[in-house]
């Protein structure tokens, strides 16, 4: 899953080292954005740690046990942002002049800020580098090679399941150029006709699929037919295209008091509905088909908020930047540290729940921070050097067909 971050990395040759290892102010910035960053992958680091085993986990089935053990829907939010932040960026190419620059910018783009880093934590999964997690070597050549085509949402994804949500985003980046384009050159009723569409298309899949079981539906068949596939999830991502098509070519915004508004009442919706249960205990109708549209709904809300909060100052905002810069790389590395962290959490005296949430939370920052400095910055800052260059080539472009249209 991209969990895209701001552009314009820093060059440690001209800043220096200290300012390399670190995670200043980029440009403008939205820091509410990089909250709702962080905050999606803190719920999916909180899903997969309690459920690393009993004695981790808290006790019973109340608010707090839900909250935690519902917390893979972050990857809804991430799709959501990552909806936002591709439409956002094709709008803005879309205006940009000549469409083959344009295209050529943003698929370099694209493989520059998700595929260095996959690739190698992947390989790293792959020798071994993550003591006590099992991999099964079994095929291992043909199943690496449809991981490295993005294919795991419709094949297993069975060297890191977190592996599965970036097949669906990589999809999603293909086709996006043409829904954007698109609704650029659509009236505003038939573009809200055709997301609209889009955003029905998966619901109706699902209530489809789900009509055909004549078995109640396990975990592991929820995934595999229901979660994973691209087609199965589209909502979140056509919910983020749709903010980003009323907020940058419609204007959409709200005052700062209706925002804050709207922001606190998307957060406690969602934690209301999150901490009720949980929503794979007993898998009906309403979880397969209609809740993945709340959500898609709930960050939304959250995500048009966050837009008409920026200037607004947010407490912590160093936290939520640097926890939004490593999301990518944490996203990538945390779940095969568990079995390490629970190595660890058992040679404790205690052997306490608190040592194994240490261990995990201390080795999975200190992994994607390694990710993210050696690897994932580096392809950054070569991705945001070659955006002038693409832009003023543009620009050339675009130009140059205005001066001969005007001499012929």
């Amino acid at each position: 899953m991209s969990i895209g971050t701001a552009t314009m990395q820093f060059d440690p040759r001209r800043t220096g080292g200290r300012r390399y290892f670190a995670f200043p102010k980029i440009g403008h910035q939205n820091p509410w954005l990089d909250f709702l960053r962080s905050l999606a992958i803190i719920l999916v680091l909180l899903r997969h740690g309690v459920r690393a085993g009993p004695d981790v986990a808290p006790k019973g089935d109340g608010f707090v046990a839900s909250l935690l053990i519902n917390g893979w829907v972050g990857v809804d939010l991430f799709l959501v942002l990552s909806g936002y932040l591709i439409g956002n960026a094709l709008i803005r190419r879309s205006q940009g002049g000549s469409v083959f620059p344009a295209m050529a910018g943003y698929f370099r783009a694209r493989i520059l800020r998700i595929v260095p880093a996959y690739y190698v934590a992947m390989l790293l999964i792959v020798g071994g580098a993550f003591p006590f997690y099992a991999v099964d070597y079994g095929g291992i050549v043909p199943r690496v090679f449809y991981h490295a085509l993005f294919l795991q949402d419709y094949l297993p994804s069975d060297i890191n399941v977190t592996f599965w949500s970036l097949g669906v985003e990589e999809k999603f980046y293909i086709l996006a150029p043409l829904l954007v384009f698109a609704i650029a050159a659509l009236p505003l009723r038939a573009v809200l006709g055709l997301l609209l569409a889009l955003f029905l298309i998966s619901p109706t899949l699902r209530l489809v699929a789900f009509a055909g079981q004549t078995e109640p539906v396990t975990y592991a068949h929820f995934f595999r037919a229901f979660r994973s596939p691209f087609h199965m999830v589209l909502e979140p991502l056509i919910m983020g295209v749709t903010v980003s098509y009323l907020t940058s070519l419609r204007g959409l915004a709200f005052t700062r008091r209706t925002a804050i508004v709207i922001l606190c009442s998307a957060l406690a919706g969602f934690a209301l509905l999150a901490g009720s249960h949980d929503f794979m205990a007993t898998i009906s109708i309403y979880d397969i088909v209609f809740q993945p549209v709340v959500l898609a709904l709930l960050f939304g809300a959250m995500v048009v908020a966050a837009l008409s909060l920026h200037g607004v100052a947010l407490p912590f905002e160093h936290f939520w930047r640097a926890v939004a810069r490593l999301s990518y790389t944490l996203y990538l590395v945390h779940f095969p540290l568990i079995p390490l962290a629970l190595h660890i959490a058992g040679r404790t005296p205690t052997s306490s729940a608190g040592a194994f949430w240490a261990a995990y939370i201390c080795l999975s920052t200190a992994m994607a921070m390694a990710l993210h400095f050696a690897v994932e910055k580096p392809f950054l800052m070569l991705k945001d050097r070659s955006i002038p260059k693409l832009a003023a080539r543009s620009e050339s472009r675009t130009f140059a067909i205005r001066q001969n249209t005007v001499a012929s």
